[in-house]
């Protein structure tokens, strides 16, 4: 598991601090963090990491507007949604543009079983 690469996007800093202490306890390296998809996108092309957790509502870009961006910019990159919507079309909309999981920040102690397929 050691070793992953994550780029974490959310405009909430607080929810940015907690996501990136879970991923420090299961020995990923986070590598950068976004406020907005904006951000994301260029720190993205710039790092190139193993895994986005990304965010949905954010200003300037929403978090599918990103994940649709990223995946054009790298087709097999893995994005996990980690936001506080809970809505099944949303997560299917997400899920058919190529987010690999959906995580809701309510259930943020599903974080390592959820993201253990996708760590080296």
């Amino acid at each position: 598991m050691a070793g992953t690469t994550v780029l974490v996007v959310d405009d909430a800093r607080t929810y940015r601090k907690v996501i990136c202490n879970v991923l420090n306890t299961l020995g990923c390296q986070v590598v950068g963090e976004a406020e907005n998809g904006e951000q994301a996108l260029s720190l993205y092309k710039r790092l190139v990491p193993d895994l986005v957790l990304l965010d949905i509502i954010m200003l300037a870009m929403n978090g599918i507007y990103t994940l649709r961006a990223l995946l054009a910019q790298n087709p097999r990159a893995k994005v996990i949604m980690c936001t506080t919507v809970d809505n099944k079309e949303v997560i299917e909309d997400c899920l058919m543009a190529g987010a690999v999981d959906y995580i809701c920040k309510d259930k943020l102690d599903e974080i390592p079983a959820r993201l253990h397929p996708y760590l080296k």
